[in-house]
């Protein structure tokens, strides 16, 4: 099943002699982990709260950063506020195309396309092309119609991927949205922008919020929505993709809350699942 997700994600290409060192001191992650495919990352405010969660890969010496259309231009903005006098280039690259790839790519015929498996998924590839030479549109002819969109979205719901969008910057922690249980958070890497928040908790503390995977009947949902329980907010809508008018969603929410009554915009959440032991 091919997926076209240009409807949906952006790509910043970072790049230049000192890229891998910027990127160093601004993502989460271990960028050199990249070498060997695909890895996914935050980045923070000094406050340890994040900014941005990324998808990156990395083609010959440039590094794409993989986010959602609506936060690609405060990203780009933000990172270019750290370049100082790094030799690094930072942009909005339109010449690369994205597509899912779930459960079988055989079809693909390799050509300038690359393609980089998620982490810790078997099941799905991230597919990327040069808009040229008439590989976008014979990609584009055998992707799937707009509705499987929601069936990659959905399954990164349920494997706990988290996304930052503009209602939620700034407003969540690495820890919160179980950043170190998918392996996007390097605690060896040394400094990034929020590292001495994220490492204490880590460290010293213990983590008062986690994501967790529930279903809720259809209801208009937004991002940052609150989550309730008897009337007080506990946690906040992380991500969420409406389906069949069921809505799939990651939701944070306060770990000494229990899984009783819990609600959003009135509709109770159902088969809740946690993530972390």
């Amino acid at each position: 099943m091919i997926i076209d997700l240009n409807n949906y994600y952006s790509i910043l290409t970072v790049k230049g002699d000192d890229a891998a060192t910027f990127l160093q001191g601004q993502i989460t992650n271990d960028i050199h982990r990249a070498d060997q495919g695909m890895i996914y990352s935050g980045i923070c405010n000094p406050k340890g709260r994040l900014f941005a969660f990324l998808r990156i890969v990395k083609m010959t010496d440039h590094y794409f950063l993989i986010c959602p259309h609506q936060i690609i231009d405060s990203l780009q903005l933000r990172l270019k506020m750290f370049i100082l006098r790094s030799k690094v280039e930072i942009e909005i690259n339109k010449n690369f195309k994205m597509f899912g790839i779930m459960n079988d790519c055989s079809s693909i015929k390799q050509g300038n396309e690359s393609l980089f498996p998620l982490p810790s998924d078997d099941n799905r590839q991230l597919l990327l092309t040069e808009d040229k030479d008439g590989h976008f549109i014979n990609l584009m002819d055998q992707a799937m119609a707009s509705t499987n969109l929601s069936q990659w979205l959905m399954k990164d719901i349920q494997s706990g991927i988290p996304e930052i969008m503009p209602e939620t910057q700034e407003k969540l922690l690495v820890h919160t949205c179980n950043l170190d249980h998918i392996n996007a958070v390097s605690f060896k890497k040394g400094c990034y922008t929020g590292q001495e928040i994220v490492a204490r908790t880590h460290y010293l503390g213990k983590p008062k919020h986690r994501c967790f995977y529930g279903i809720v009947d259809s209801c208009s949902m937004s991002y940052g929505d609150p989550v309730f329980q008897e009337g007080n907010s506990v946690g906040t809508v992380v991500n969420f993709i409406t389906l069949d008018d069921i809505n799939y969603v990651l939701f944070e929410k306060g770990i000494s809350a229990s899984n009783d009554h819990l609600v959003i915009q009135g509709k109770q959440i159902k088969s809740i699942k946690s993530f972390v032991d």
